[in-house]
């Protein structure tokens, strides 16, 4: 009697599909640990910074009903469209709080560092993404828009993934190629309708593989770089985005007077290149960072093309499935993405049409990342050779001075001496962009406290409320106030204002006359509130109006640029 074999046993297929899972897991964890990095970092504070007013048009947008928020986009805000109606659904979904008005950013910075991993080690190896990921991360750019109820953050997350469709689309021919270019297109369409600057990247995109086509055939490699076709795959692929998204970016750019508060090209306009539009306004971290952008950018083109093979021997060995990777060069890629949209912005902006502020650099951050991380493997190879040597001009000079000893120390650990200083570096920025009034200056969170604590020591069930002009925004009112704080004036009779926006198809609400509309509105009012800007000639007006009719003021407060007036009902008897 012979004993059973064991081999027929199918248990190894289970056992291969764990490890194969396993193995993918392994290989997906640097994204993992640095999405997981980007979100922690973006929710710390995330709720501390005042609401403002760019945030409370995206409130007042998307709280409204369909219908509503379908004519509004007829006069106004059609660029943020997409945005607007994929709030709407989040806030039906979790409700509003200033929480989840910002959490979607923050989500949105995770799944961009992740991303910028990905493509890191795409063009290069798992050490580039890593370092990549970690420098956004740091970015006061990125600290900034994962704290940011406004689609900045979602911008960046199409940029990294149009980047990535783009370098399996290149790599790839026949059928795989045209799916990847499908994929390409309706991404890139997508990424237009949710915000028409994105659109930059996909001119990049084309810039990048042109400025390789024509390397290679100065050198004689066109065969090596880019197969017949490629960039008919492109221009075909980005017209049908383009055309895809006319209509949103055609009525988008009918409503181009909303940006007309850019200001033109001067001086100022070159200091925010090179420090406000990624690196928070902090000099020190540009003068830092931008050396390190330049020595990256000479990294990536003496990079032929990006990685031909798996990132090392032994998990080639160890992974028999598919390792293609696109022929792409890194250098004109990550250079244009950089580059090219916020030069397009200045310029535009030189010739005369203000397009450009510092915000709009966002969707570069993440390819300003990989060039940075580039130049610190350039310092960490330099590092490394100090190490193995033992020796260096510097290592070797004498003397004992504070001065040469931090020479001595740098030219034996540049790389961890620039990384290090680099991420201490961002720590301010990002501080300052969770502090109460990071937000232009926005005190609201403040008035709005006054107001409900206000109400809460002495209630009224007769209240009613004048908004006045929103401090630094003389087309809206103060009600944008009530927009982000909503509980704080629940229940006060509005006073004031003769249409809101829903009704008029704008943002913000229109007040009617003081001496027309106030009178008739006041009849059983017991208590009045104002809020508005400090220097609102309202204010005035209001007091005036309503010591005539038996007010008078308990109580004056102030919240930044706005003020709180509280206005009782006089006694009789």
């Amino acid at each position: 009697m012979s004993i059973p074999r064991t081999e027929a046993i199918a248990l190894p297929r289970a056992s291969a599909r764990v490890t194969g899972t396993t193995q993918r897991l392994t290989r997906a964890l640097p994204e993992l640990v640095i999405g997981v990095l980007g979100l922690v970092i973006g929710l710390v504070g995330i709720t501390v910074p005042s609401v403002w007013y760019d945030e409370a048009a995206t409130i007042t947008s998307a709280t409204r009903s369909w219908s509503a928020l379908w004519t509004e986009l007829h006069h106004v805000d059609a660029v943020h469209g997409l945005y607007y109606a994929g709030m709407h659904i989040w806030f039906a979904a979790v409700g509003y709080s200033p929480f989840t008005l910002r959490l979607p950013s923050a989500l949105a910075v995770a799944v961009s560092a992740a991303l910028v991993v990905a493509l890191g080690r795409r063009i290069g190896d798992r050490e580039l993404g890593l370092l990549a990921g970690v420098i956004f991360v740091a970015l006061p750019r990125t600290q900034w828009a994962a704290g940011e109820g406004r689609p900045y953050a979602l911008i960046t997350v199409l940029a990294v993934a149009l980047t990535l469709v783009l370098t399996a689309a290149v790599g790839r021919r026949g059928a795989p190629a045209a799916g990847w270019w499908a994929a390409y297109s309706l991404l890139a369409a997508l990424s237009i309708a949710l915000n028409l600057f994105l659109g930059l990247i996909v001119l990049a995109h084309g810039a990048g593989l042109v400025w390789q086509r024509w390397a290679s055939r100065r050198r004689g490699r066109v065969r090596d770089d880019l197969h017949a076709g490629v960039l008919a795959a492109w221009f075909m692929a980005s017209c049908c985005a383009i055309a895809a998204a006319s209509p949103i970016a055609v009525t988008a750019l009918r409503q181009s007077g909303q940006i007309g508060w850019i200001p033109g090209f001067s001086a100022q306009t070159l200091i925010q290149v090179f420090q406000t539009a990624w690196f928070g306004d902090w000099t020190v971290i540009a003068v830092l960072a931008w050396p390190l952008l330049a020595l990256g950018s000479r990294a990536a083109l003496r990079a032929r093309h990006a990685a031909t093979a798996p990132e090392n021997a032994d998990a080639c060995a160890a992974q028999p499935e598919r390792t293609t990777h696109p022929r792409i060069a890194p250098g004109p890629l990550l250079i244009t993405a950089s580059a090219l949209p916020v030069l397009a912005l200045v310029t535009a902006t030189a010739l005369g049409h203000a397009i450009w502020t510092p915000k709009y650099a966002t969707l570069s951050a993440p390819f300003v990342g990989i060039l940075i991380a580039l130049g610190l493997r350039q310092l960490a190879a330099r590092e490394r050779t100090v190490t193995e040597t033992g020796r260096s001009d510097l290592v070797r000079t004498s003397g004992r001075s504070p001065l040469l000893r931090l020479r001595r120390v740098i030219a034996r650990r540049p790389f961890t001496v620039t990384l290090g200083t680099l991420l201490v570096l961002c720590i301010g920025p990002t501080v300052l962009a969770r502090l109460p009034t990071a937000k232009d200056g926005a005190d609201w969170a403040a008035a709005a406290a006054i107001v409900q604590h206000q109400r809460w020591l002495d209630p009224d069930p007769n209240e009613g409320i004048i908004y006045g002009q929103l401090a630094g925004h003389s087309s809206a009112t103060s009600s944008a106030l009530a927009v982000a704080y909503p509980h704080a004036f629940t229940g006060l009779r509005d006073l004031l204002t003769v249409s809101t926006g829903a009704e008029r198809g704008q943002l913000w609400a229109k007040n009617g006359s003081l001496a027309t509309t106030l009178p008739s509105r006041l009849q059983r009012i017991g208590t009045v509130w104002f809020v508005g800007a400090s220097g609102d000639a309202l204010v005035s007006q209001t007091d005036h109006e309503l010591t005539h009719d038996g007010f008078g003021i308990v109580g004056r407060w102030f919240a930044g640029n706005e003020q709180v007036v509280e206005y009782r009902r006089l006694s009789t008897g």
